[in-house]
């Protein structure tokens, strides 16, 4: 389940590379290649390159694989491994990919190297690994010599006497055979590289008696990247003193790409909880977490990736249910930096907590084409994708899951100030349980004195229960912008063509439709160019091109 569970969504072409233009090492024939003297060589754009032929080279004597005549990549796309003592190159123009197994059996070495000099082109795709039977054996990446090895307590030892180093896991290890560690397993922080190779860690258990920093990794200031982890984290409840706690590490100021979290974590107390990382300063790429996170109403800052961000999260994914935090988000409980083409399907469910998204619970920066599908409760500024926003951008994004709070409502957004929306909807229901002082929007629960921007968005969920309710906002305390924003007259309950905000009839800008109108054509305003219309997408509602829903 951990090996297929590694970039399982689509984000996977991030990583780059094609069939097109490249030198394929698999079971076909070899064709458009010339081999001699221990160096292959292309003739052709498309070539391939016979496993069999290369094992047989590689008894006899190191070989080199190479690009040129138009070919500029090199993917082994069929399992290969050989035995003897030689050393295998791969020397690519643009990228070296690995999507299938690769086995080092003897002593023999293997080197990738990129032309460009970009050590990130150097891929693993689903069921792409590399392993090493010998840990003595040479591998290296665009010059840089790697440290093998075989299990997590030599790697935290290396790390300690090197933490400028380059590391790479040699195999696959099962990690609960070293029984429960109480703080993170690699306490010194990482500067260098850690490479997994495609590899999975599983059955690593921490039991913290407070540790500042909790995880697999205690701070990543380096690069960890193509690693699979199941991870279980769980907090002495005695002990109010646990800070940043993730399953692959507690603080992260570096690159975290291609890598898949599974597991449990549980902390009555703490800081920074995530399922990935407790905090986020650095950039996260390429990762599925399905990581499940529960503890008590006095853990701060909860998230299925990170409990806070300040850096950069793109192409990501949160499946784990979230069941404590204050704030508490599908993906981050609160962030200020960057949320890109990231989603979450999981429940989040922090009953007693202000600020809670099914993305993210407390957000100011930018979130972009993202999404959020799992219902969410708590007690105020509940929103299907963002619970409460400040100086916030949602661009091209979108929410499905139902909003339930005491108080305040969206289905795409809580509340807030100064937050924008543009080129997004919202299909799910807000739904509030305080009839005095709720304030339940289609879109937007409520709007501070300091005002928010909606442009190009719609609604179709069913806004109730509060004080207020509008087909797209529940309240606002003072004049907002608000232009081609539209509401299901049908669908939401909110049948008044007046009642596009809760507080203020008619508002300029924001119109009801019939469900009828909402199937026929794009809204006016929606650039086609930006929006698509298809009976069989979307329920027939307008979707986003470039951030369709996965169904």
């Amino acid at each position: 389940m951990l090996k297929a569970a590694i970039c399982c969504i689509a984000l996977v072409l991030a990583l780059g590379g094609s069939a097109d233009a490249s030198v394929l090492i698999s079971t076909a024939k070899t064709k458009n290649v010339n081999c001699s003297a221990g160096v292959c060589s292309p003739t052709a754009t498309n070539a391939v390159l016979n496993r069999g032929d290369l094992g047989t080279m590689l008894r006899a004597s190191d070989v080199k694989v190479t690009t040129g005549a138009g070919a500029v990549t090199i993917a082994i796309v069929s399992p290969f491994a050989w035995a003897s003592a030689h050393r295998l190159t791969l020397d690519a123009q643009h990228s070296v990919s690995i999507r299938s197994t690769v086995v080092v059996r003897g002593t023999g070495g293997l080197t990738i190297t990129i032309e460009d000099g970009d050590a990130g082109a150097f891929n693993f795709y689903p069921g792409g690994s590399i392993a090493f039977w010998d840990t003595a054996s040479s591998f290296v990446v665009n010059g840089n010599a790697y440290t093998l090895v075989n299990d997590v307590a030599t790697l935290a030892a290396d790390i300690q006497s090197n933490p400028s180093g380059f590391y790479a896991l040699a195999k696959d290890y099962d990690a609960s055979g070293d029984g429960e560690y109480e703080d993170a397993v690699v306490m010194t922080s990482l500067n260098g590289t850690f490479e997994g190779l495609g590899h999975a860690i599983a059955g690593l258990t921490i039991e913290t008696i407070g540790g500042f920093e909790v995880g697999m990794f205690a701070e990543v200031d380096g690069i960890v990247r193509d690693l699979q982890l199941d991870v279980s984290v769980g907090c002495d409840p005695e002990i109010n003193a646990a800070g940043a706690v993730g399953a692959l590490a507690g603080e992260n100021n570096g690159l975290l790409q291609n890598i898949s979290v599974s597991g449990i974590i549980s902390c009555p107390f703490g800081s920074n909880v995530g399922g990935l990382v407790g905090g986020n300063g650095g950039q996260i790429a390429i990762v599925t977490s399905s990581v499940d996170i529960g503890g008590a109403q006095n853990l701060h800052y909860a998230g299925g990736i990170a409990g806070t961000n300040t850096g950069t999260i793109r192409n990501t994914s949160s499946s784990g249910s979230l069941f404590s935090g204050v704030p508490a988000g599908g993906l981050v409980g609160s962030t200020t930096g960057v949320i890109q083409d990231s989603y979450a399907t999981g429940r989040v469910s922090s009953v007693n907590s202000v600020y809670v998204g099914g993305l993210a619970g407390d957000a100011s920066g930018t979130i972009l084409r993202c999404f959020a599908t799992g219902d969410v409760t708590g007690k105020q500024e509940v929103g299907g994708l963002v619970g409460y926003g400040a100086y916030l951008k949602i661009d091209s994004s979108f929410a499905t899951g139902t909003a339930t709070s005491l108080h305040h409502a969206g289905n795409l957004v809580g509340g807030g100030n100064t937050v924008t929306i543009v080129n997004s909807y919202a299909r799910g229901a807000a739904a509030g349980t305080n009839a005095q002082t709720g304030y339940d929007g289609g879109l937007v629960g409520w709007f501070s004195s300091y005002g928010g921007t909606i442009t190009t968005a719609y609604s179709t969920g069913t806004p109730s229960g509060g004080r207020y309710a509008g087909g797209s906002v529940g309240y606002v305390t003072s004049s907002i912008s608000m232009a081609q924003t539209y509401w299901d007259l049908d669908t939401s309950g909110v049948s008044n063509p007046a009642s596009g905000v809760g507080n203020h009839a008619n508002y300029p800008g924001v119109a009801g439709l019939t469900d009828a109108q909402m199937k026929s054509g794009l809204p006016a305003g929606f650039n086609p160019a930006i929006w698509g219309l298809n009976a069989s997408i979307n329920d027939g509602y307008p979707y986003l091109l470039a951030n369709p829903p996965q169904n």
